[in-house]
């Protein structure tokens, strides 16, 4: 099992399209969007997707 931290229109979206993959983390964390990724169920796009989109929210886009 992986975590990724996603925003909640984020992890509402991964979680609708594939439920058995995808779940907030119990309590609060997930509440704040923290998202389980049950890695026995997921494919390799399914990870992808995920990792760029909590990468995206956090990474610096502004070129320097």
């Amino acid at each position: 099992m992986a975590v990724v931290r996603l925003t909640p229109d984020q992890q509402a979206m991964f979680v609708a399209q594939a439920p058995t993959i995808f779940a907030p983390v119990a309590g609060g964390w997930g509440r704040l969007s923290s998202t389980n990724v049950h890695l026995t169920d997921a494919n390799r796009t399914a990870v992808e997707e995920a990792l760029a989109a909590a990468w995206g929210n956090v990474a610096d886009t502004e070129v320097r």
